[in-house]
């Protein structure tokens, strides 16, 4: 088992932790009288959408938009929609989203959810490929259950990726035009939505707030929330970038830069990761040392 495979697998604590979470939103939306089969589904596609509707009735109702009965209608139209735009691409279930800004929801008001094109099915396609040939697709498939794409980047463009504790199991991005980069930015998001269920399934909550630890990605001070999450996922993809160019099908050196590059930034605030390891609980302190000792080899 590979260091990025035990660091991302689901354990006991985590599995527990998303079945009381699912029973927790599918409960609340069956008492508003909301019977759907992907309510009462299983795979991680079906929670994603089923928390996206809780999340828009949960704010609509805070902000008193629309009486009860709209309400739920709404919810039920956006779970059809949901449903049908979803598009499975092997084990990726994908949606096309654009135009979100981050943190935005998938069902955010005034955006088209439709599924995605062929150009960017085959490319989520060659990018599951990847993760098949470096072991990785469980870590991604584990722990993220749809793709909402924002579209396909044009060389040079500006591009987004994110995953939000709000909306589990779903990640946000463009897509590149190589699928190696693509696969980077899953596994990337996958580790993020791993870890925020890492902390909550055991209730520890990191500093969210106070900035302590120079990023050299922000290139400013950020809190152990933020700091953790951005040294375990870079650490993730370097040595997923590691892996990737050992393959031994195919000459992916032209990835040295990007690994370089991930690996460089790593090095260069190495004094803020001891501090910040030394703050974390016994056991995500020695995991993210171990994955950050790989990446940074």
């Amino acid at each position: 088992m590979s260091d990025i495979v035990r660091l991302l697998s689901v354990d006991n604590e985590i599995a527990e932790f998303r079945e009381r979470r699912a029973r927790f939103v599918m409960s609340g939306l069956e008492s508003l009288g909301l019977d759907s089969p992907l309510i009462r589904g299983t795979r991680l596609t079906d929670y994603a959408l089923a928390n996206e509707v809780a999340v828009h009735l949960r704010d609509s109702i805070a902000e008193n938009r629309g009486d009860e009965g709209d309400l739920i209608t709404a919810a039920q139209q956006n779970l059809k929609i949901g449903a049908e735009a979803l598009t499975s691409v092997a084990s990726i279930e994908a949606v096309r989203c654009p135009g979100l800004a981050e943190d935005t929801c998938m069902f955010s008001e005034g955006v088209t959810v439709e599924s995605p094109s062929l150009v960017e099915q085959e490319l989520l396609g060659r990018a599951v490929q990847v993760l098949e040939r470096t072991g990785t697709l469980r870590c991604f498939s584990d722990s993220v259950g749809v793709v909402a794409v924002l579209g396909t980047a044009e060389p040079g463009a500006p591009t987004a990726t994110w995953a939000t504790g709000g909306l589990p199991y779903v990640v946000h991005l463009h897509l590149l035009p190589r699928p190696e980069l693509i696969a980077r930015d899953l596994i990337h998001e996958a580790t993020h939505t791993h870890l925020n269920d890492w902390l909550a399934s055991r209730d520890i909550r990191l500093d969210p707030v106070t900035p302590v630890y120079w990023s050299p990605w922000k290139d400013s001070k950020r809190p152990l929330f933020g700091f953790t999450h951005s040294i375990m996922a870079f650490s993730v993809v370097t040595a997923f970038l590691a892996t990737v160019m050992a393959d031994s099908g195919t000459d992916q050196s032209w990835l040295r830069v990007f690994h370089d590059a991930e690996r460089d930034r790593l090095r260069s605030c190495a004094e803020s990761v001891t501090s910040a390891l030394s703050m974390l609980p016994d056991e995500l302190s020695s995991n993210l040392s171990d994955v950050y000792t790989l990446a940074t080899a």
